[in-house]
């Protein structure tokens, strides 16, 4: 069998294009594929199609669950688009040889990172309670209990929020001394979670790439939240501390937090949930490590205890 990480380009495009023919109509015109990334872990191809929507391909091993299951992926935005986030609809998803696939309609537009630069104060902030409104819209998804989305939608719940987090860095951060500096605050700071929260829908990770904004009346609209891979069953202080971390993804002005998706000062239990996120990727550069001992620092964890991330 031929491995996920030794299948090339021209291959995956011809995949995708027959995985959108048996999903489409085997009449469907498909004009050119623009490949967006590829490598070993996977590949996001965007297939231009004559008489409808263009249509996004995302692949990845098969070996990659259960922390990429894209058939967990399609059911989670079928879910919160049907609540109302402006989420791409599901084409089709499944298992193809040693790929998993995902294909979506694509959402036009652009990264919020590069958008906001060219906003006014005024039309910055209109544009964030845009994104407000998309979350409060993704967390009015209640779901049954703490923990991991499965393959159909479903929640195998772990026994209380400690237990689906403690499983979340399980699967997320794979480095075993950051993995355990993660879980020996989280057990010392428990009490923060007792009081846990109603169970929701969470993205995990919406950051400036993921929030696309389009053109629209001399201005700029939310078009789209993409890619909820990392979706689980959280609370919903999950996202909106990690929307809290992010340059520009929230209001800056106190007087104006109503607005926004969250306050503008994080809490202890905030601090937690950025934690996880830091820990989760051993970026070399300075800008993370300095935002990793910042947290570490607020949270007040001795700097000897900080496994440093391996050097670039």
């Amino acid at each position: 069998m031929t491995r996920a990480d030794d299948t090339t380009a021209p291959d995956r495009e011809a995949l995708v294009r027959g995985l959108a023919r048996d999903a489409l109509g085997s009449d469907t015109t498909i004009g050119r594929v623009d490949v967006l990334t590829s490598g070993p872990a996977g590949a996001v191809l965007v297939l231009r199609l004559a008489d409808a929507p263009d249509v996004v391909a995302k692949l990845a091993p098969v070996t990659a669950r259960p922390a990429v299951d894209l058939r967990r992926t399609a059911a989670v935005a079928s879910m919160v688009r049907a609540a109302g986030a402006p989420v791409a609809a599901v084409v089709a998803a499944g298992d193809a040889g040693p790929w998993q696939y995902l294909l979506q309609l694509e959402v036009p537009g652009r990264a919020w990172r590069d958008v906001v630069r060219q906003l006014d104060a005024a039309a910055a902030a209109a544009a964030r309670r845009e994104i407000a409104a998309a979350v409060r819209a993704v967390h009015s998804v209640e779901v049954d209990g703490f923990g991991e989305f499965t393959a159909t939608g479903e929640v195998a719940a772990a026994p209380d929020l400690l237990g689906a987090l403690r499983r979340r860095a399980d699967l997320r951060i794979l480095d075993t001394a950051r993995r355990e500096l993660f879980l020996e605050v989280l057990d010392e700071r428990a009490g923060l979670f007792a009081v846990p929260g109603r169970p929701t829908v969470c993205h995990d990770d919406l950051h400036h790439g993921n929030v696309l904004f389009r053109p629209a009346s001399g201005g700029w609209t939310l078009s789209g939240i993409i890619d909820w891979d990392k979706a689980w069953a959280g609370p919903a202080d999950a996202d909106t501390a990690r929307l809290q971390f992010w340059d520009d993804m929230t209001d800056p002005v106190p007087d104006r937090h109503h607005d926004a998706a969250l306050p503008p000062r994080a809490s202890d239990r905030d601090l937690v949930h950025q934690l996880l996120w830091c820990l989760e990727h051993d970026w070399a550069t300075p800008r993370h490590r300095g935002d990793t001992t910042a947290v570490l620092d607020a949270l007040s964890v001795a700097r000897h205890r900080h496994p440093r991330p391996k050097d670039a």
